[in-house]
């Protein structure tokens, strides 16, 4: 059966992450052996344990212990208390570290531009997994003294509503638990914590792999993107070093019997700037106010904020677009997706003031620009598009060669809509590679290089399948050892309790009296876990929220249905779980 399981577990992971494999079915001897061999060992052990706690055990103690007084444990109020507020501090750290990173960290990259920016999202990214494991050890510790004794405290506050305690339903359920929460606390807290753990791991999975089709599409809007920073020493507004290339992208795709492509081609300047009081400006020194080795730029509390800038002509942004819109000298228009309506003027390099005509929500499809190394992503700041008259004129005082801030880059850009089979975009996008580089070493360009999209979502869908199926084998080994826990441990509390059951029913006890005893004290210890883990959840969403926004950046709608349904799917096998055991403790109870 583990053969069969695992050749079935290859199968879905190689469906979910879109990849193809073999039905062969192979049996390794080696692999029986060895598992054997580790259960065999694993046996061993637990019956050398299990004999030495015999050999140490008194037979009289033992047929004593059932018959042997207890004392009513008494409630640890501080404990209790302390349980609170290590839960309490958990859930303030899960709500407060977005704001703690905004404030310290910036919304996104806080090291301004240049090299850093790499080590600043790291160290953002280090900073919210140090907060995770933080409130993990709050939260753990905190619901494992909570069990221990608070539900101590809890039972003792029921027993002196003599309203609530005095009832048949309640009377011997509060009563049993409150002597048994001493020693099943801990057991009911590793259920809650193993709950919790299940529903983070369902809820992170299912957010990143939903989320990570869309991320592709807004990265790579178009089938083939070729793009190339202008030679070294290359004016701004030269345009010789693109049409190579496009030149030899139209002839290979001809070659390749592509009849229908759609391509756009055109040229742009990327750069960080800051804004303040309503004016964006260009010139501004992002590297000045930097912190190497606390990943911080003073820049960002000094301007009302940053955003990473798109400088391309208004011919280019009307042809983009397929609208009219048209400048005057001194002019400028912008276009941000979700508005910078308070931006009225703009500084140029040379440090001279442009007028804002308007302000847009509407920008064409474009592939986001690398702006150092490999990195793609704007770390959280707003992109924005600046369409200005003339691209050379409006850099014409702007020396190339000698401006080393902020990391200005001259590109060029070819985004390519193709009609033709998967194989053939496969084959151009590999002679293409090549092309590129070959042309970028011959123009001297510092950096060229191509896009396909459906090899861009081949890698991301195995990458975000893989952690899905990673985390479904995660929850699927958790359920399970609590599925595990929860029913033997009642189990074997049914038999400890069927002798009283029978006392029960000797005084005058009805069997619908029982059955409501038992059904009152079966919810209790089943569904506060169950609620609490709930709660966990929800007070941990805010940092899952923080860790996809590194990745797929899914809404927040996304990620609060996600963890809903997360709930209500691990709801339903609690429930499950709750069934089956309830009708084997009656079986048991009603032996006697």
């Amino acid at each position: 059966m583990g053969i069969v399981f695992s050749k079935l577990a290859e199968l879905s992971i190689a469906a979910i992450m879109s990849q193809h494999t073999g039905y062969a079915l192979s049996v390794d001897i080696r692999a029986i052996g060895v598992t054997l061999a580790v259960y065999f060992a694993v046996y061993v052990v637990i019956f050398f344990v299990a004999a030495v706690q015999v050999w140490r055990s008194n037979p009289a103690d033992l047929f004593q212990s059932e018959t042997a007084g207890e004392r009513e444990p008494s409630a640890r109020i501080l404990s209790a208390l302390l349980g609170a507020a290590l839960v309490a501090g958990g859930y303030i750290l899960s709500i407060t570290t977005l704001a703690y990173i905004r404030k310290h960290m910036g919304t996104g990259l806080t090291s301004g531009v240049g090299e850093q920016t790499d080590q600043t999202l790291n160290h953002i990214l280090m900073f919210i997994i140090g907060r995770v494991s933080i409130f993990s050890v709050l939260v753990g510790a905190g619901t494992l003294f909570l069990f221990v004794s608070g539900s101590v405290f809890l039972c003792k506050f029921l027993k002196k509503r003599k309203a609530y305690y005095y009832q048949t339903a309640h009377f011997v359920s509060v009563s049993q638990m409150l002597y048994r929460m001493k020693r099943n606390g801990v057991s009911l807290a590793v259920i809650c914590v193993l709950s919790t753990l299940i529903l983070i791991a369902l809820t992170g999975a299912v957010g990143f792999f939903s989320g990570i089709r869309r991320v592709v599409d807004s990265h790579y809007p178009h089938d083939l993107t070729i793009y190339a920073e202008a030679p070294e020493g290359a004016a701004i507004g030269t345009n010789e070093f693109g049409e190579t290339l496009r030149l030899e992208t139209d002839g290979e795709l001809a070659d390749a019997g592509v009849d229908t492509w759609t391509g756009n081609a055109f040229y742009y300047v990327g750069l960080f700037a800051s804004y303040t009081d309503g004016v964006l400006d260009l010139a501004a020194d992002m590297e000045s106010g930097r912190d190497k080795e606390r990943g911080e730029n003073r820049i960002l509390d000094e301007s009302d904020g940053v955003v990473c800038v798109r400088v391309i002509s208004i011919d280019d942004y009307d042809r983009l677009l397929g609208c009219s819109e048209t400048l005057s000298e001194g002019e400028v228009l912008i276009a941000s997706p979700k508005g910078v309506d308070i931006l009225t003027g703009v500084t140029d390099l040379s440090g001279g003031v442009h007028t804002v005509k308007t302000v847009l929500h509407t920008l064409p499809s474009l592939t986001p620009f690398k702006l150092y190394d490999n990195i793609t992503d704007t770390g959280g700041f707003e992109t924005i598009l600046l369409a200005v008259p003339d691209l050379a004129d409006f850099f014409k005082d702007f020396d190339r060669a000698a401006w080393s801030v902020n990391d200005i880059r001259y590109l060029w850009e070819y985004d390519i809509d193709l009609d033709a089979a998967t194989d053939v975009q496969t084959s151009v996008y590999d002679v293409l590679m090549d092309k590129v580089d070959g042309i970028a070493k011959t123009e001297k360009s510092p950096d060229a290089g191509c896009y396909l999209r459906l090899e861009r979502l081949g890698e991301a869908v195995g990458l975000a399948g893989g952690l899905f199926f990673l985390a479904i084998i995660v929850a699927a080994l958790l359920i399970f050892v609590t599925v595990l826990i929860m029913y033997y441990k009642q189990i074997s509390e049914g038999y400890e309790d069927r002798k009283r059951f029978v006392i029960m029913r000797k005084v005058g006890m009805t069997d619908s009296e029982v059955r409501s005893s038992i059904s009152s004290q079966m919810r209790t210890v089943f569904f506060f876990p169950l609620i609490i883990a709930g709660l966990h959840l929800v007070f941990s969403v805010p940092l899952v929220r923080l860790m996809l926004k590194f990745t797929v950046q899914p809404s927040d709608s996304v990620i609060a249905l996600t963890a809903c349904l997360s709930f209500l799917a691990f709801a339903v096998a609690y429930m499950f779980v709750y069934t089956l055991t309830t009708k084997t403790y009656y079986r048991i109870v009603d032996r006697g």
